[in-house]
């Protein structure tokens, strides 16, 4: 089996804080499991100078047992520190030599890499990506990119790893008598439906009928995905619907599943299990959960 993960680790390496390192090492750890499964894990908020990525995540590699992949840069964070996205995997994971791209001229908030690699007998493109917070119009942007780059730009079967900072808009068509052929919304947990707060400006949208604001999220940058292909892994064994986030003290938006992994079409019919890994360690260590995949690459369409 192959086994995909997504990770944002809340700024590890900002500031010297060895309980938050060893609970993020741990968190990895326990993804990585008994080494049954080999693991592809996009990492997000790892937090280092210009161009100091590439060992902040040996370093990460070397705590965990997995080996480090590529990165790429992301936004400035303060004081000549930057957010980087990455990827890491286990050994039976190959980096294809001159697969590796990086998106820094594409004006991207933190940046997306992407790479091919081989595992359990598939070659695959696999990815790391962390969309805005502030600006929905530019992760619609930038999830135009990646679909075009997963799409697109390459034949291969594909999977990436994110936050996305928006929700899913996947779709299944219903098959009941009542609502036969009608297109439902997958992702029903939208925190944003309870009320108003300065806060949810970022993430929204909304109008006034009768006098009342009505306030949804802003799915667009997931609709492109979706429209373009990039299943959201979750659908295709309609996952439990379970929150990546939300549970920190810190987090004013409530629980949502912001974390996932999407795939071409070569995969969706791979999908094994997803789920969240939402344990005590994990609860401390982020105020993100990862989100797991698992997939049998015998089921992979080439």
């Amino acid at each position: 089996m192959i086994k995909a993960a997504t990770y944002n680790v809340q700024d590890l390496y900002r500031t010297a804080n060895q309980e938050h390192e060893d609970l993020v090492v741990d968190t990895i750890r326990q993804l990585r499991g008994d080494g049954e499964s080999e693991l592809v894990l996009a990492v997000q908020e790892v937090v280092a100078p210009p161009e100091g990525g590439p060992n902040a995540f040996a370093r990460l590699a070397a705590d965990t047992g997995l080996n480090a992949g590529p990165c790429a840069r992301g936004h400035h964070v303060r004081d000549g520190l930057y957010h980087w996205v990455g990827l890491l995997w286990t050994s039976g994971v190959a980096l294809v030599p001159g697969s590796i791209q990086t998106f820094d001229h594409d004006g991207m908030w933190h940046n997306l890499v992407v790479a091919n690699v081989e595992v359990a007998g598939t070659r695959a493109r696999v990815g790391s990506y962390h969309g805005s917070p502030f600006d929905q119009d530019r992760n619609v942007a930038e999830a135009k990119r990646i679909a075009a780059v997963y799409r697109f730009g390459s034949d291969l079967p594909g999977l990436i790893g994110a936050d996305w900072n928006s929700l899913s808009a996947d779709r299944y068509q219903r098959h009941d008598l009542e609502q036969y052929g009608q297109w439902e919304l997958y992702d029903t947990l939208d925190p944003y439906r309870r009320g108003w707060a300065p806060h949810f400006t970022f993430q929204t949208t909304w109008s006034w009928e009768h006098g009342h604001r009505v306030t949804h999220s802003d799915r667009r940058a997931g609709d492109v995905l979706y429209s373009a292909g990039m299943t959201d892994a979750r659908l295709p064994v309609r996952a439990k619907l379970t929150p990546t986030t939300g549970h920190h003290p810190d987090d004013p938006h409530g629980p949502r599943t912001i974390d996932r992994i999407h795939l071409t079409p070569h995969f969706a019919g791979a999908v094994d299990t997803v789920t969240v890994h939402d344990t005590p360690t994990a609860q401390k260590a982020s105020d993100h959960l990862p989100a797991v995949v698992t997939l049998d690459p015998n089921r992979v369409q080439q």
